[in-house]
This record gives C-alpha cells, sequence and structure tokens, in this order.
C-alpha cells in the first residue's frame, strides 16, 4: 500500500464511546479519591482520533471545553475537520501527525484519551503513548488507554493467524478483506465437531465477526500490529513511565462477586491491588481493558464515603422484566442493561432505584434529588437512606446496571415549545438512522424520526412542525401515517426526547 498509514487506504469508523468520555474518566477518579479536573471547561486529547467521531460530539456537548485530536492519518483528519466545519465548531483542533514527533510545546491536558491504538502499534509507539500521558499530564490529570488483554485474547490468536496466512498473497486491502470473510465462512460450517473445545472455541470466535464492518475485521485481524498484553505486563511500562494505576472504564469483573472461599483465596495470595487485577483476569479470562492512570504519586484514597456521590448524577437503563416490580423485602425481581448483563436481587432499595431511573430514561438525576425521592417513597429520612444508598449506586455502577456521571445533562428529555435538536444528529440524520445523541452514545432513529429531527432548528412550534410534516406526506417525502398529524408529530417529539437527541 502506497499510503501513509493503512488507516487511508480501510478508514476507521470511530463514533461516539460513553466509555471513553472526560466524564467517564472524571466518575472514576472521584470515586478513587482524586480530584479530576471540571469535565465543562477541561483540556482534552485523543490519540488516534480517527474521523472524529468520538472526539467532534464531546466539543459539541461541552463549549468550554478545549479538544486536541491527532491521527497519522490525513484521511480521517480531513474527514474529522470537515465535521467540525459543517457544526461551526471552535474549540476543537485536528492535527495529522505522529506522537513520535511531539515535544514539551503542546502543553498539558486534563483527560487523555487512546483508544484502540495501544495494541495496534509498534513498541517504540507504544512507549511515546505512555510517555505523552506521562509528561502531558496536568497533575490531577486522567488518561484512558485500551488494549487487547491476556490470557482472555489467546482464544482469539489462532483466527487471526488463520487470517493472515490464508490472505498473505492478497494485492491489496480490499482482497485480504474479502478473502478474509470467506475463511470465516468455510470455518464456521468446516471445523468438525471432533474438534471438540477447539471447536467451540474456532466457531464461537468466528460468530463474533458476521456482523462486524469490514474496517474492524480489517484492523483487528489483518493489521502487521496487534499485541495483546498481561495488565501486569502493561502496568509495568506504565510505572516505568512515571504513571500509577486508578481505576477501569466501565463494568468491571469485581473481587467481590466471587465466592467467599475465592476470594479470600486471592486475598491471602496477593500483595497489592495490582496482583488482584491480574488474577481476575485470570479467572475470567479477560480480553479487553480500558485502564485509567494518573501521575505517579498523586494520592488516592480508595475508602468511598457518602459524601463522594454528592455532587454527581445517575442514569439506568436497566429494565425491569416485571411490568410492576414487587418492591416487597426479599420478592426476588430481574433487571436487564443493555448489552446482555442481568441482574436479580430482592433488595428494596435497588428494585426502587433501578426502576425509577428506567421509567425516567434518559433523564440524568442528581444523586442528593434521587435520595430523598426514594426516602420519601420509603417514609424514611434521606439521612437514614444516604448510606446504603451510596453503596448501592457504586455497586450498581460497577456492574454496569447505572451510570453515575460528574456533569449535568447536555439534553431534554420534554421538548420545549420550539424543539432544538442536537445539530451533529441532524447532520447525520441526513445519511443514516444511526446517529450520535447528547449522552455521547449512538441510536437508531426510524425515517419518520429522522424527517423530525431534521426538522427541530428551535423556530418552530407543533403547528409548524405539522404542517411541514403534512407538506412532506402529500409531497411523498415521507410515508403516510395513520391517525392525527399532530399527535403523530407529538409522539416522534417524545420518542427523540428518550433518545437524548434534543437540545431544547
Amino acid at each position: 500500500m502506497s499510503s501513509i498509514t493503512t488507516y487511508d487506504d480501510v478508514v476507521y469508523g470511530t463514533r461516539p464511546r460513553m466509555v471513553t468520555h472526560p466524564d467517564t474518566l472524571s466518575v472514576v477518579a472521584t470515586l478513587m479519591g482524586l480530584k479530576p479536573a471540571p469535565v465543562g471547561k477541561a483540556r482534552v486529547l485523543e490519540l488516534g482520533c480517527g474521523t472524529g467521531g468520538n472526539l467532534t460530539p464531546m466539543a459539541a456537548l461541552l463549549p468550554e471545553a478545549r479538544f486536541l485530536g491527532t491521527d497519522l492519518s490525513p484521511v480521517q483528519i480531513a474527514e474529522a475537520e470537515g465535521m467540525v466545519r459543517k457544526l461551526g465548531l471552535t474549540n476543537i483542533e485536528y492535527r495529522a501527525e505522529s506522537i513520535t514527533d511531539w515535544d514539551a510545546s503542546i502543553g498539558e491536558f486534563d483527560y487523555i484519551i487512546c483508544h484502540g491504538v495501544y495494541s495496534w502499534v509498534p513498541a517504540f509507539v507504544r512507549e511515546k503513548i505512555l510517555a505523552v500521558c506521562s509528561k502531558h499530564l496536568t497533575p490531577n490529570g486522567i488518561a484512558y488507554i485500551s488494549y487487547n488483554t491476556l490470557p482472555g485474547w489467546h482464544l482469539r490468536t489462532p483466527v487471526r493467524e488463520m487470517l493472515n496466512y490464508h490472505v498473505k498473497d492478497a494485492p491489496d486491502a480490499a482482497a485480504r478483506i474479502q478473502g478474509a470473510r470467506g475463511l470465516l465462512q468455510f470455518l464456521a460450517i468446516a471445523v468438525p465437531e471432533s474438534a471438540k473445545t477447539y471447536g467451540v472455541v474456532i466457531k464461537e470466535e468466528v460468530a463474533g465477526w458476521v456482523e462486524e464492518p469490514d474496517y474492524y475485521l480489517f484492523h483487528e485481524h489483518l493489521e502487521s500490529d496487534n499485541t495483546p498484553f498481561y495488565f501486569h505486563q502493561f502496568m509495568a511500562a506504565a510505572q516505568a513511565a512515571g504513571l500509577q494505576f486508578v481505576g477501569e472504564a466501565g463494568p468491571v469483573p469485581r473481587l467481590d462477586d466471587l465466592p467467599t472461599n475465592v476470594r479470600e483465596a486471592i486475598e491471602e495470595h496477593c500483595a497489592d491491588l495490582l496482583q488482584v487485577e491480574q488474577y481476575l483476569d485470570f479467572l475470567h479470562g479477560r480480553r479487553f481493558r480500558r485502564t485509567l492512570l494518573c501521575r505517579a504519586g498523586v494520592p488516592m484514597e480508595r475508602a468511598l464515603t457518602p459524601s463522594v456521590l454528592d455532587s454527581m448524577y445517575v442514569s439506568g437503563a436497566a429494565k425491569p422484566e416485571s411490568d410492576e416490580p414487587n418492591m416487597a423485602p426479599g420478592i426476588v425481581e430481574s433487571f436487564e442493561a443493555p448489552g446482555g448483563k442481568k441482574a436479580k436481587t430482592g433488595s428494596t432499595l435497588f428494585k426502587a432505584v433501578v426502576t425509577k431511573l428506567w421509567r425516567e430514561l434518559p433523564a440524568l438525576i442528581a444523586v442528593p434529588d434521587l435520595t430523598a425521592q426514594i426516602a420519601e417513597q420509603f417514609s424514611a429520612s434521606p439521612e437514614a437512606v444516604r448510606g446504603p444508598m451510596t453503596q448501592m449506586l457504586v455497586e450498581g455502577y460497577l456492574s454496569g446496571m447505572l451510570t453515575l456521571h460528574t456533569q449535568p445533562p447536555a439534553f431534554v428529555v420534554q421538548p420545549s415549545e420550539k424543539p432544538l435538536g442536537f445539530p451533529i444528529a441532524q447532520i447525520h440524520c441526513a445519511e443514516r438512522g444511526i446517529v450520535p445523541s447528547a449522552r455521547h452514545q449512538e441510536v437508531r432513529l426510524e425515517p419518520f424520526d429522522r424527517h423530525i429531527l431534521g426538522l427541530l432548528d428551535g423556530t418552530r412550534d407543533i403547528e409548524a412542525l405539522t404542517a411541514l410534516v403534512d407538506s412532506a406526506i402529500a409531497a411523498g417525502t415521507i410515508s403516510a401515517l395513520e391517525g392525527p398529524t399532530p399527535a403523530v408529530v407529538d409522539e416522534a417529539l417524545v420518542r427523540l426526547g428518550r433518545s437524548a437527541v434534543l437540545v431544547g
């Protein structure tokens, strides 16, 4: 390939990832006793920003923060800059450059994001990534680095090696992708049942790639560099660069979730938290980590106190299995979060909180307000509920059943008299059904809702929107709908509010 990087030939479709958002990093750091910079006015750097699908929505949501994205691919940077121009953003800059050329003049950042890069670059670039984090973090700064992890990635290695052998003579990226797809299809049907454990592993791995886009297959399995690491190996490199472990972004396996005898054995054997984390990887076969780091020597206080959550907000998307969960003590109810994470509990507090958050989705509720509301529901004082609530919220956050935030919501659930759409979602909805939301997630919108979203410029009330929709139906631009148009438009606005794509 003649391009500067393979990412010029096969552009990687970056998208918003809440787990990388400074708000997520700030929550984890705060829970660990750190004092991260306020997200709303932070300086944020993303290494390997791709087409800006992750960083640009952040800049649109946080107008007083400053953002810099860098990537080696001029093609991807050009696409990122094009979206910035469309949005008219002035708080974000993109650069097509190698971080190996950086010097101290780049300045310091409160948050540094490096997602999907560390395992996919040569050793000297990995060293530079850690050096950048060490030298360019502010004193209270937080770095996010994701990487493929052992021992879980051992199960994925055979498929990567088979695919690269199969396409070794392919002349270009398109041919490599086509050849890899062909081998995946062949393996799915040809690995015999007699292969036993090997066959199960291969078929499960192959099945996971059926729905993945070509760019992800290419850069995950067909790149020359893809190195997984044991957690202890990564941390040894991070410590050598002057960094220390803060925690993990997103839901994580926890020591407290293990049977008592297993937990006690690990605690007896392990001398510190890093060893505990490594043994949890051994037990769970972890294959991917999203590790947060800060400067070495910054003091942390991992003992949780209720005051830590006083300035936070909480939201939740875990759906109750029952339409009307029974709140009585000891009655077990089931809940399922996005991604399939499930929980069964008889805890009155857990059931009440998670059910309330589900019914008010996607709203963010201030933790003190939620505490007061739950206390009132059970005729208790807020102080009596505060301690158990703190513990429950943290456990729910770590298990993926709810989400904590340090930032107030940037969206509205109830549309205003003249609704305003999230601009970047409006741009995307003209071309596709999946758009970035103001929760920094992707949401899928149906064609009618996409049409309505495109009209929400903050100048039109329900009457004006209805007239435009009637005209579009008459012209055949959108399909005719049953029922009175004003009611149908109003229902679409409710759905858009629950999708977090309204900002006014």
